[in-house]
């Protein structure tokens, strides 16, 4: 558990050092009706790997878990990791 709090930590550090060039990178798209193909990928691997991060998290921490909200639970980080693996991919196909 200590390692997974180390790691969220990291994560929320970079986060937050990278907010001021993300900002930079929104205000230098035209449009926000007419984002590049780079902004889009961006914005979804950015915010799709913080839902990972929120949903794997709580899945260790949470202690009410039952075995009825476990069954609607249990696929859901999954299926968020292989949303994020499937954007990674697109990114270095568009690369």
């Amino acid at each position: 558990r200590y390692l997974r709090v180390a790691a969220l930590s990291i994560a929320a550090y970079h986060y937050i050092l990278t907010l001021p060039a993300e900002w930079r990178f929104y205000r230098s798209q035209s449009h926000i009706c007419h984002l590049s193909l780079a902004c889009i990928l961006f914005i979804l691997i950015r915010y799709i790997s913080i839902v990972v991060l929120v949903i794997s998290n709580y899945g260790v921490f949470s202690t009410s878990f039952t075995v009825e909200s476990c069954e609607h639970y249990y696929l859901l980080a999954p299926v968020f990791k292989v949303l994020q693996t499937m954007v990674s991919q697109v990114i270095l196909g568009v690369r």
